[in-house]
């Protein structure tokens, strides 16, 4: 069998590198190694190796010094992980989410798996969602408050020149732009409504309506209005109806109409009203922070109907859009801007058609 004498060697050549890789290894964990690992804080490694170490070795020796190193590295990662939890909260808190970001991997490598581990990392991630999906919506809604717009524009330049490609795939990149908006927008309604948070479903809702004037729609917005009125009456009747007098019930419900009505400043001259004899009211004291983001949304909306209209040329209706819009922004810079714009042009219309007369 002249092949046996190559097999033994072969054999005898395995042996030894396995012997040889074992004190390799052994070698590079010794305790110079430990220790430079544990200066890094690479608590997982030190762990993983330790613990594999004390469970093979039978020498008592070095079982004690790898049962004190699990102990070392257990505390470091402890102490590691609450001084790191604490900064990561800070970085949070300053919406520092690249440097977050860069802390959370670092700890996914330095730290073992633990329960508290998973529970920060879980609390991370849930806050991270929370603002990417804010992010989300706010941008959401700067795409569709110059959308309107800028889709009517390109509409319009479609029309007048056809044969022009370029304006065709901008007109479909603004249509696909405006569907995705209204699904996204849908979803956030949904969301708010699931929340019970019916004026917020309803700002969303009226902004589908911008692209979206259907009949569908508009029974959406009376839906949502319904529904914040009875959520309305629900919260007055249980915190208050007990200490109201029947005057002070009668306002709210008064409010309640006003607001289902979308007539926003009879609610806000009631709530006023309310708000004088019970300055203090907590409830009260919300409804005014709801109205003042209404009153926001409902002027910048009208900015932008009125200059949507203007761009076309009807100047008059332009007019009255910011005009009924100037009771709830009186001190609205660009409103009152908007409105002199308007009215110096019908002016100098109306001249020249007297000028003309004659």
């Amino acid at each position: 069998m002249p092949n046996r004498p190559i097999k033994y060697f072969l054999l005898l050549l395995l042996v030894h590198l396995v012997q040889a890789c074992v004190w390799l290894d052994n070698l590079s964990y010794n305790e110079e190694k430990i220790a430079a690992l544990m200066e890094e804080q690479q608590f997982r490694e030190v762990l993983a190796v330790a613990t594999e170490r004390s469970a093979r070795t039978d020498e008592p020796d070095k079982q004690a010094y790898w049962q004190q190193v699990i102990e070392q590295a257990s505390d470091g990662a402890q102490q590691y992980q609450q001084e790191q939890s604490v900064r990561l909260k800070q970085m949070m808190r300053r919406n520092d989410w690249a440097e977050a970001n860069r802390t959370v991997v670092t700890l996914k490598q330095k730290l073992p798996p633990s329960e508290d581990l998973n529970d920060l990392l879980e609390a991370f991630e849930s806050e991270r969602q929370r603002y990417v999906g804010a992010l989300s919506r706010s941008l959401v809604k700067l795409e569709a408050k110059h959308l309107p717009q800028t889709l009517s524009l390109y509409e319009r330049l479609f029309k007048a020149e056809p044969e022009n490609s370029a304006a065709l795939t901008r007109l479909q990149q603004e249509r696909d732009k405006r569907d995705r908006l209204i699904q996204a927008m849908s979803l956030y309604a949904r969301d708010a409504e699931s929340q019970q948070e019916y004026g917020l479903a309803l700002n969303y809702v009226r902004t589908i309506q911008r692209f979206d004037d259907s009949e569908r729609v508009l029974a959406e917005v009376k839906r949502l209005r319904g529904l914040l009125a009875e959520q309305q009456k629900q919260l007055a009747d249980a915190g208050q109806s007990a200490v109201l007098s029947s005057e002070q019930k009668q306002q709210l419900a008064q409010y309640g109409v006003a607001l289902s009505k979308e007539q926003w400043l009879t609610a806000k001259q009631l709530l006023d009203a309310m708000l004088k004899e019970r300055p203090s009211d907590g409830e009260l004291l919300g409804q005014q922070t709801y109205l003042a983001e209404v009153f926001s949304r409902e002027v910048e909306r009208a900015k932008e109907l009125g200059e949507s209209y203007y761009s076309t040329g009807n100047i008059e209706r332009a007019l009255a859009i910011w005009r009924a819009a100037l009771p709830m922004a009186p001190d609205d810079g660009q409103l009152n801007g908007n409105i002199e714009r308007a009215q110096r042009i019908l002016n100098k219309v109306k001249t020249l058609k007297q000028g003309q007369t004659f």
